[in-house]
C-alpha cells in the first residue's frame, strides 16, 4: 500500500526493486543496476539511497551495539534520522538484544515509503516508528538511548542536535565520507565546515579521524557535555565513530583536556600531538582530538560480539587501539634510507632489536611505534640488513 501510494508519482518503478540480504535483514531497495555512473552503481543516483559496500559498516556497528547494550542493560531506544532504506535500523532490532525501539526517519516520500514496506517485510513495525521528515526536527523532539548519523556526505550539521537528543551516558554513532575535507586536501572547507586549519601530513588519515572527533567534542562543550570514544576507524571512503556523551561537567572538563593540535616535521620524521585548545601555535594543525580514539576493554567485548564478516578487522582494530597515536609510512623511511623495506621486514628487524611496532588500519604501508626515538634505532637497524 504504502509503495504504490508514494511511488506511483516518483521515479521509482516498483518492478525495478530488488530483494538484498544482509545479516538477518531482508529488504527492497532500488536495482542498484539501474542507477550507475561509468557503468558502475552510483548509490547517490538512486531515489532511495542503499549502498552495499558500507554492510562492514553496519555489521560492526551491530557487534559495537551488541557490546554496549552488554555494558547498560536493554530497553534503549534508537533514533536514526537518515534511514534511507532502513537497513540499519532493522538490523539493529532483529539481530541486538536489548534495542526495544528504533526511530527512523528520512525526509524522501520514497524513502519513508520502503521502510515501511521493510519494516513491514522483516516483522519488526511493532518495535518501529517511521517518520518523514527532517533530521535536526526529528531528533529536536526525541529522547533517546542511541543516536547514529550516516549522512551521505558530512554529519556535521547534524551533531548538535544528535547530543540534545542523547540521554545522559548515550552512544553517539557517526560516519563521515568527507575525506578530503577533513584530511586538509580541502583547506577552505575544512576550516568552515569543521572548524579546523588542517596541514599536508603523511598521516593524514589519522588526523582526519582526529578532527571528526575533535568537532564531536567542541559541539558537545556547547552544552556542557563530555565525549568518550569507544571505537573510531577509517575503511574505503568513510571514517566511523561511536562516542559515548555524558552529561557530567567533569567529563566536559576531561574531554577539553584531551583538545589540542598536531605538529609533523619532514625534514626529522617527527610528529607531534600537544594539549592546548584553543590557543594553537603557527605551524601547527587541528584543532584535533589528542586521546584515544578506541577503548581497548570495550574493543576486546565488541570483538566478541562480531559477526564472522568483520571480525578479521575488528580483531585488527583491537590491536591497534593500545598502539600510540600518529602512524608512519614506509615510503618516509625509504627517503631517508634510500630505499624502502618490506612491512614484514620492518616488523621482524622491529621484534629482533626490542622495538615494539603495531600494524595500523589507516595506511596498507603504515605502522604505529612505541616511542619517537626508537625510530632511529630500526632505521639504523634496518639499514644494515640485506634488502
Amino acid at each position: 500500500m504504502y509503495l504504490n501510494a508514494y511511488f506511483n508519482n516518483s521515479s521509482v518503478n516498483i518492478e525495478e526493486l530488488v530483494e538484498v540480504v544482509e545479516g538477518k535483514a531482508r529488504i527492497l531497495v532500488p536495482n542498484p543496476m539501474k542507477y550507475t555512473v561509468g557503468g558502475r552503481p552510483e548509490p547517490a543516483k538512486a531515489p532511495v539511497f542503499f549502498n552495499p559496500l558500507m554492510s562492514n559498516n553496519r555489521s560492526i556497528s551491530v557487534a559495537v551495539l551488541r557490546a554496549f547494550m552488554d555494558s547498560r542493560g536493554g530497553g534503549a531506544t534508537v533514533c536514526e534520522p537518515l534511514s534511507g532504506s532502513g537497513v540499519r535500523g532493522i538490523r539493529y532490532l532483529l539481530e541486538v538484544d536489548g534495542v526495544s525501539k528504533v526511530v527512523m526517519g528520512d525526509l524522501s516520500r520514497e524513502a519513508h515509503a520502503l521502510i515501511m514496506r521493510n519494516l513491514e517485510r522483516n516483522g519488526v513495525s511493532d518495535r518501529a516508528e517511521a517518520v518523514r521528515g527532517d533530521a535536526n526536527e526529528l531528533l529536536s523532539r526525541v529522547k533517546c538511548d542511541v543516536v547514529d548519523l550516516d549522512p551521505f556526505g558530512s554529519p556535521a550539521p547534524f551533531i548538535s542536535s544528535a547530543v540534545r537528543a542523547l540521554r545522559d551516558g548515550g552512544l553517539l554513532c557517526l560516519t563521515a565520507t568527507d575525506l578530503g575535507v577533513l584530511e586538509g586536501r580541502h583547506y577552505n572547507k575544512a576550516v568552515r565546515r569543521y572548524g579546523v586549519f588542517p596541514l599536508r601530513v603523511p598521516f593524514s588519515r589519522e588526523v582526519g579521524l582526529r578532527a571528526l572527533i575533535g568537532f564531536v567534542v567542541r559541539e558537545a562543550l556547547v552544552l556542557d557535555a563530555g565525549v568518550i570514544p569507544l571505537i573510531g576507524y577509517h575503511e574505503r571512503h568513510y571514517y566511523r565513530a561511536c562516542v559515548v556523551v555524558s552529561k557530567d561537567r567533569a567529563d566536559a572538563v576531561e574531554s577539553l583536556r584531551n583538545m589540542g593540535f598536531y605538529g609533523y616535521n619532514p625534514r626529522t620524521l617527527k610528529r607531534w600531538l600537544t594539549r592546548g585548545y584553543p590557543i594553537g601555535a603557527p605551524g601547527l594543525g587541528g584543532p584535533v582530538w589528542i586521546g584515544g580514539l578506541m577503548d581497548p576493554e570495550f574493543m576486546d567485548g565488541a570483538v566478541r560480539k562480531a559477526g564472522d564478516d568483520v571480525k578479521a578487522f575488528m580483531e585488527a582494530l583491537s590491536k591497534e587501539s593500545i598502539a600510540p597515536p600518529l602512524y608512519f609510512r614506509l615510503s618516509e623511511l625509504g627517503r631517508v634510507m634510500g630505499f624502502t623495506p618490506s612491512i614484514d621486514a620492518l616488523m621482524e628487524t622491529a621484534s629482533s632489536i626490542g622495538v615494539r611496532v603495531w600494524r595500523t588500519h589507516f595506511a596498507v604501508d603504515g605502522f604505529k611505534i612505541e616511542g619517537d626515538h626508537k625510530l632511529a634505532k630500526l632505521i639504523s637497524a634496518l639499514s644494515g640488513s640485506p634488502h
